[in-house]
């Protein structure tokens, strides 16, 4: 049964922080650190190898289907093969993951009740969906992508529940969610070398690091409702009744 669980609402943050805290508990072994120098260097020397890359997208996915959040697999995809490979694989690991979620709701064999409770807004654009151009399906679906704090797995499986087109879904998520991928894979290249990554504690904050942090995070809530907000007041919705207020 799908549900919009705490997990689903906070992935994005959560997965960072778990990322963090595993890696800086981790390195205080020096096994840990010995072998993990070795086959994270062993991983970047090798990245031009296409069964490596293919690996990696096979337990990307693998991943995010388990977790339903793909931050650390794009940011690892950036760290070993760097900026533009990283957005590369990245774009075709969550592409596979985002159609796999998409034909489950397309199936017909995912529960989405407890979603529909959860965001009215959803429940109503299954009212008008058999008024909606092709243009109008890739609006919301593109609205819905640029939030980062939706989850892209979770709405996959609701966009699969509705008559949008296959294709007009892949490419409008794409569209939407590229500006996200784009950020995490360029994250994730600009990390250090596994030498100064594992000898170096990753708990030293800068007032620059800091501040970083903090833009990020409200930069990333206020996209969050302004596109939550364009959505409940897109031009379609208007005049559809608010499950909330009956």
């Amino acid at each position: 049964m799908i549900e919009p669980q705490w997990w689903h609402k906070y992935s994005l943050y959560i997965s960072m922080i778990i990322a963090f805290v595993a890696i800086a508990l981790l390195m205080r072994s020096k096994s840990v650190q010995t072998h993990g120098i070795r086959y994270i260097t062993q991983a970047r020397h090798n990245r031009n190898q296409w069964i490596f890359q293919i690996g990696f997208v096979v337990v990307g996915f693998v991943f995010i289907q388990i977790l339903q959040d793909a931050t650390i697999p794009m940011l690892m995809g950036g760290y070993v093969f760097g900026f533009q490979r990283g957005m590369l694989l990245n774009v075709v690991l969550t592409a596979l993951s985002g159609t796999a979620s998409f034909w489950k709701g397309r199936s017909g064999s995912a529960n989405l009740e407890t979603l529909m409770q959860e965001d009215q807004t959803l429940s109503r654009l299954l009212q008008i969906e058999d008024d909606l151009t092709e243009t109008e399906w890739a609006e919301l679906i593109m609205l819905t992508r640029i939030n980062p704090l939706f989850s892209y797995h979770l709405l996959s499986v609701f966009w699969g529940t509705t008559h949008v087109s296959y294709v007009n879904y892949i490419l409008s998520s794409l569209a939407g969610y590229l500006p996200y991928l784009t950020g995490i894979t360029y994250m994730g290249s600009q990390m250090p070398k596994p030498h100064h990554l594992f000898t170096h504690s990753p708990f030293s904050v800068t007032p620059r690091k800091a501040i970083i942090l903090v833009l990020s995070v409200a930069i990333t809530i206020y996209i969050h409702f302004f596109m939550k907000d364009l959505i409940h007041n897109h031009r379609k919705l208007q005049g559809t009744p608010d499950v909330r207020s009956t």
